[in-house]
């Protein structure tokens, strides 16, 4: 990757918030909402027992659910649980130990990418001293590949497999699988000025038949749709 280093924390950091929050294969169902009352709850009892500010609560209690409970997992466990396998060592900046570096199972995060410890002690989370193969085996995984809807999927809103050749639903209607190429398409994904979660896609993320032409403009990412739902049913 032609990223100069002070840019790597940024590039990695975003193909990490992508792999930490893709749901296992088989389990589509997100649990942000019902996480975040339990969240909340847990925060107020801390507030009221140390007499502290609330992110100072919140980073706290984060901290401790994440690195004691089941609701947290090893960087490393959280990425088999896709599938993937690396002889690499897993684990942010901060941590030094990859059994130590836990994040939040994907179905309860919000999308934030930050460890339990780095949680606890306010810091900012970052991968910048990530071996570029590890980064690059991450990236090719197709279970980590950014998520991009194709028009026919876009306009009927399902969940596109996100095959790169031709996802299942084009081949069983027998019509050419045709994906948009985002505006900055020429840049790559995790260096790119576009938004974070960008559906749209960009050349290094391999898919064969990408065009210039928009998707309709009815219909919808459904796995996007999903996520903001989860995180706004607060139950």
């Amino acid at each position: 990757m032609n990223v100069a280093f002070s840019d790597l924390a940024l590039t990695f950091s975003r193909l990490m918030e992508r792999v930490l929050t893709t749901l296992p294969p088989n389990q589509d169902v997100y649990l942000y909402g019902s996480f975040r009352t339990k969240l909340d709850k847990e925060i107020a009892a801390y507030i009221q027992e140390n007499r502290v500010v609330r992110n100072t609560a919140k980073n706290n209690t984060l901290g401790r659910i994440i690195n004691q409970t089941g609701d947290g997992l090893s960087l490393k466990d959280l990425t088999t649980l896709s599938g993937f396998k690396t002889q690499m060592p897993l684990h942010c900046d901060c941590c030094t130990n990859e059994d130590d570096c836990r994040f939040l199972r994907p179905e309860l995060s919000d999308g934030t990418a930050k460890c339990g410890s780095c949680w606890k002690h306010s810091t900012m989370c970052t991968f910048k001293n990530m071996p570029s193969q590890l980064a690059n085996e991450l990236r090719a995984f197709r279970h980590f590949c950014a998520h991009v809807p194709c028009h026919k999927c876009w306009t009927e809103e399902k969940d596109c497999d996100n095959n790169r050749e031709q996802c299942d639903a084009c081949t069983e209607a027998g019509v050419v699988c045709e994906r948009e190429a985002c505006a900055w398409f020429l840049e790559p994904r995790d260096d790119s000025l576009c938004e974070p979660d960008c559906d749209k896609a960009h050349y290094d993320d391999g898919h064969e038949k990408v065009v210039h032409h928009p998707r309709d403009d009815s219909g919808s990412n459904v796995r996007r749709v999903a996520r903001q739902k989860a995180r706004e049913s607060i139950k």
